[in-house]
């Protein structure tokens, strides 16, 4: 009799599981074309990589809502200008402060993370947008560069992280958003570092998310974005074969972080940068690997980096 109790609950779960995955299905479906925005006016936003062609153009955006920004970033000069820049605008609530930093710097963090709750407030959301590459072919990176990309680009998020958590856990409350790239999924030549230290992030969100639904925090979101390559500085120079067709364009800085903010008014999972990355991602993981060999290699996508010249370098 036991055994058969047992079967029939074991059913009984499966088929509740099949009922609830389709509903996530059609909720998803529904949810790609209309979402209702939360109110995100009176939240305290700690930004990286606040001077960047991304970061400005969001911080922008998020203090025109009603956020109290608080930006961060290693170039002062370009901080502090985009922090006046953002307080001379009439609709902006809360005025925005800065704090030229190098989050690699872990005591410098600290301190920095201990005067923002004192002066500022607990954040109740963290947008982890820093971010670097080397821009270098295997043969020339350097074991510091590798490393240099992964304190930045991953090892800041999860300081940051474990710094404002606590405090979003205890009131339930927050959101946390790390900018991840399209090359976490599959690195191509020349971005080595870059694309493992996203993949890295792009999976401690999916860890961190799952921990914080364990915990029965139904009110703290995680957003992972996934965007293909931007025409900004940290790409600058890169080569791109069929730069015509529509969806193969460099995303400029102001659409993704248009599509950012409508991500966290949504308090969407994952953000593919542009839509159509939904469905290439879902083809090239039905595709042979060989297959997608020959088609980045028609694309020469393995030879962009050749054309590099970044941020920081000179052009040739």
């Amino acid at each position: 009799m036991e055994t058969l109790l047992w079967y029939l609950k074991s059913i009984g779960e499966l088929l509740w599981t099949i009922v609830l995955v389709i509903g996530c299905i059609l909720k998803g479906i529904v949810g790609f074309f209309y979402s209702p925005y939360k109110d995100i006016s009176d939240e305290i936003v700690v930004l990286t990589g606040g001077a960047g062609d991304i970061g400005s153009s969001l911080a922008t955006r998020m203090a025109r809502q009603g956020c109290k920004m608080v930006l961060l970033d290693i170039n002062e000069e370009r901080l502090n200008s985009i922090c006046r820049t953002i307080n001379e605008y009439s609709d902006v609530k809360h005025k925005a402060v800065s704090f030229p930093c190098d989050i690699t710097n872990l005591d410098q963090m600290r301190k920095i993370c201990d005067v923002i709750r004192t002066e500022v407030g607990h954040p109740t959301m963290l947008i982890n947008n820093a971010g670097i590459v080397a821009g270098k072919y295997l043969d020339d990176l350097s074991y510091r560069d590798f490393v240099r990309t992964f304190e930045v680009n991953t090892f800041s998020n999860f300081v940051l992280v474990k710094e404002f958590l606590p405090n979003m856990m205890e009131n339930n409350h927050g959101h946390i958003v790390s900018v991840s790239s399209i090359l976490a999924l599959k690195g191509l030549a020349g971005v080595s570092e870059y694309a493992a230290s996203k993949a890295a992030v792009a999976t401690f969100m999916s860890s961190l998310r799952y921990e914080i639904s364990v915990a029965g925090k139904s009110g703290i979101h995680c957003t992972t974005v996934m965007p293909y390559q931007l025409n900004s500085n940290l790409f600058r120079g890169c080569s791109i074969r069929f730069k015509w067709v529509p969806f193969m364009n460099l995303l400029e800085p102001s659409y993704v972080a248009e599509m950012i903010m409508g991500a966290v008014l949504k308090n969407q999972v994952v953000l593919y940068i542009p839509r159509v990355l939904y469905f290439l991602v879902a083809l090239q993981n039905v595709l042979p690997e060989k297959a997608n060999d020959v088609l980045y290699n028609y694309l020469e996508a393995n030879r962009a980096m050749k054309t590099h010249v970044g941020r920081g370098k000179k052009d040739s």
